[in-house]
């Protein structure tokens, strides 16, 4: 994993799959510095039921990851510590979470976020 700060929060990245590990916490963070209203998100994963056991592992413990399904459309299946310690995010996955809690100026918010979390398959705009 490789890890880099963006304002508060230290992002952990895979440089093999792309994923993006965020600590408990650090997603409301930067969306709160990014001006996003992090209630919608809170909310939608406070009510995700912990579903299957995800084929990967907690960072921070031993313990395989579980899938949750969130209530947008599309749906977004997220992997989350089920003792608490973060969410794991594949390949584009912020970026599409971060669209589906967008609305307004807030898309200028969204497309920034996906060119941070830019999944590299094709050059992000600008670069």
């Amino acid at each position: 994993m490789l890890s880099f700060q963006w304002e508060a929060v230290e992002i952990d990245r895979c440089p093999r799959c792309a994923g993006v590990w965020l600590d408990a916490g650090e997603l409301e963070t930067m969306l709160g510095a990014t001006g996003l209203a992090s209630g919608p998100l809170s909310a939608a994963l406070a009510v995700a039921r912990d579903g299957v056991r995800s084929r990967r592992r907690c960072p921070r413990c031993p313990r395989r990851l579980r899938e949750i399904r969130l209530a947008t459309s599309p749906a977004i299946v997220l992997d989350r510590c089920s003792r608490g310690h973060g969410l794991w995010f594949d390949q584009g996955e912020v970026a599409q979470l971060v669209r589906c809690f967008s609305v307004g100026e807030e898309g200028l918010v969204a497309r920034f976020l996906g060119d941070l979390f830019h999944d590299g398959a094709e050059p992000a705009p600008g670069r």
